[in-house]
């Protein structure tokens, strides 16, 4: 027997409230080319290997990976599970002749996951580590539509309300994923996490008109799992409007659970006390201190939806 699930409802057309420029950059270095292009048939990069191949050499160069060289404080915010370094692309391949650069310059921007921290605990050196807006504005329009995923680690009170982030034009992107860690739950230093889930922000998400899929990673330490297992199953049957009579539905999608270990020890002296089994403030832990504090048990769920047309 089939059940029929609520449809969250959708936000009246209304204009964007945002800041923007009236025209964004259409500047390509593509339509600054001179002259013609050497097809390189002399190389067998392009006389012998197919092009479906070729483009998975570029797409294996060009991918971005993790520079152990410069790895992020395991006790910092920004510091997560599976973001534990910075990450690095190489670009070299695209100087090396214009008929690559032809074929594989909109691959970095493809590729590769625009990453935002929607609060003050960005990595350092990342300029615009909390303005996914300002960041989109900085690229060409053919950028922009070459954009895959977007990935944001948001605080729970941001998505109280509506999403205004998704009025902006330039805010474009197939696949959306939100994360909202430990550290990100109202109360949670305080050992009364919010794990309440509104779905006013959702009915936002149909303004981005090119969006497929949508995914949303929960986690919380393993003390408070039941807590976070029930909101869960609450937004399982969430079924969000896009446009053009399409949905996002988790029909057909699992739930995802993974277990894994984390910092008990925060920056600026917000740790787990394992005897009381509670998190607790002292202001004379060191970063040392830190570094050698036992491992914490956490949990993570993630939900993902998928377009489908109804």
């Amino acid at each position: 027997m089939s059940t029929t699930l609520p449809i969250l409802p959708t936000l009246p057309a209304s204009p964007s409230r945002c800041r923007e420029k009236s025209t964004p950059p259409e500047h390509s270095l593509i339509a600054s080319l001179q002259g013609d292009v050497n097809p390189q048939t002399d190389s067998p990069l392009f006389s012998k290997i197919p092009p479906e191949l070729r483009n998975d050499i570029f797409q294996l160069m060009l991918t971005s990976y993790d520079d152990e060289l410069a790895p992020l404080e395991t006790d910092e915010y920004f510091s997560r599970h599976r973001y534990r370094f910075r990450r690095r692309t190489d670009t070299a391949l695209l100087s090396t002749c214009r008929r690559i650069y032809l074929e594989a310059h909109d691959l970095p921007v493809s590729l590769n996951e625009h990453v935002f921290w929607m609060n003050y605990h960005g990595p350092p050196g990342v300029k615009y580590h909390n303005k996914p807006i300002a960041h989109f504005w900085r690229l060409t329009a053919e950028q922009r539509e070459a954009i895959e995923n977007v990935h944001i680690f948001a605080p729970s009170h941001w998505l109280q309300g509506s999403l205004g982030i998704c009025k902006s034009r330039v805010f474009r992107m197939k696949h959306l994923k939100i994360s909202i860690r430990q550290t990100d739950w109202y109360g949670w230093e305080y050992n009364h996490p919010s794990t309440v889930m509104p779905n006013g922000w959702a009915a936002s998400l149909k303004l981005i008109t090119n969006l497929e899929s949508f995914e949303m990673e929960l986690e919380i330490v393993e003390r408070d799992k039941l807590q976070l297992e029930a909101l869960v199953k609450s937004m399982q049957p969430w079924r969000i409007q896009l446009a053009n009579d399409r949905v996002l539905t988790t029909e057909g999608n699992n739930v995802v659970r993974r277990r894994y270990t984390g910092p008990s020890d925060y920056g600026g002296g917000m740790h787990y006390d394992f005897q009381t089994n509670e998190w607790s403030w002292d202001g004379d832990i060191t970063h040392q201190d830190a570094a050698s504090a036992p491992p914490l048990y956490y949990v993570g769920y993630t939900l993902l939806w998928t377009a489908m047309t109804v």
